[in-house]
């Protein structure tokens, strides 16, 4: 004998339900899926953050695809804490794989160019510390073919130039030609 709700091909159990049906019924009060204590939330407009333990408006959640309901789990600013502390714990992993992507070296030949450098921009010398974050990697954009490490001055002038030796020439004829 199938279950008697209209659609179900499962075999009937106990008062003429299949067992997910019956124990519906038996739960709930009634055959129809019960609501989650979230999608009863978001449906009045609010959502709940596992993380720091409350009800917030979905306003304050970033949206997920991938998500239930396409709202993300955590709440925006719990959800930055947790980024915050993933990647410091990992700060060397992501510097590792950004320079993997970008430019295709790893951290250990940043760290052997930066040592051949005196730690310093290749240019006016300046280190980390002086310049507040890790000097960028100047490239050639043709070859990409790294050259070197530059602070973020130097490597912003350089990229005003274009990379041109010849206006690079006539920025130094014209600085010699004002003294």
């Amino acid at each position: 004998m199938k279950c008697s709700v209209d659609g179900c091909e499962k075999i009937a159990k106990s008062k003429g339900f299949c067992s997910m049906h019956y124990h519906r019924q038996y739960r709930h009060g009634k055959l129809d899926k019960p609501k989650t204590k979230r999608e009863e939330l978001i449906e009045k407009g609010f959502s709940y953050c596992p993380k720091c333990d409350g009800v917030k408006e979905i306003s304050e959640f970033n949206k997920d695809k991938h998500a239930a309901f396409g709202i993300a789990i955590y709440c925006r600013k719990c959800n930055k804490t947790k980024s915050k502390l993933q990647y410091s714990t990992h700060k060397n992993y992501h510097k590792n794989t950004q320079l993997k992507s970008d430019f295709n070296i790893t951290l250990d030949e940043y760290n052997k160019i930066l040592d051949a450098q005196n730690n310093g921009c290749a240019i006016c010398g300046k280190t980390e510390k002086e310049n507040g974050k890790m000097l960028a990697v100047d490239h050639d954009h043709n070859s990409n073919i790294v050259r070197g490490l530059l602070c973020s001055n130097c490597n912003l002038g350089l990229g005003k130039f274009c990379d041109n030796i010849d206006l690079l020439n006539n920025a130094i004829k014209y600085l010699n030609n004002e003294r």
